[in-house]
């Protein structure tokens, strides 16, 4: 009848993993992978001006994140890729695009209040 080695006998260490050199040299930078849309409009934000900001608050498309649960807006601003205004809305799950401020509280009430 064969021996029964324990499993971890069959196991080579890390030290005979290197000697064999049987990690290739990989370097992470090779694959970098491109930015997505979103990342981009994160990195170009831009803030609101004032009439925006109070548009967005008179028409309740507010996160309720500030100090002591105070509304924030929901909707905020930044450059596409193109260098177009872009007025987005997010919530960890989904984020909605628009041109204009209007279209953008619309898709917040519409949908992305919905995902929260």
């Amino acid at each position: 009848m064969k021996e029964i080695k324990p499993f971890s006998e069959d196991i080579s260490t890390g030290s005979d993993y290197s000697e064999k050199n049987l990690s290739p040299n990989i370097s992470h930078t090779n694959f970098s992978t491109p930015k997505s849309s979103y990342q981009i409009l994160k990195e170009n934000k831009i803030p609101l001006t004032e009439e925006e900001r109070k548009i967005v608050m008179d028409r309740k498309a507010v996160w309720h994140h500030g100090p002591h649960g105070e509304e924030t807006p929901a909707v905020w601003k930044s450059k596409n890729s193109a260098g177009e205004i872009v007025y987005i809305t997010n919530t960890h799950r989904a984020y909605q695009t628009g041109k204009t401020l209007e279209s953008t509280i619309n898709k917040y009430h519409k949908f992305i209040k919905g995902t929260a």
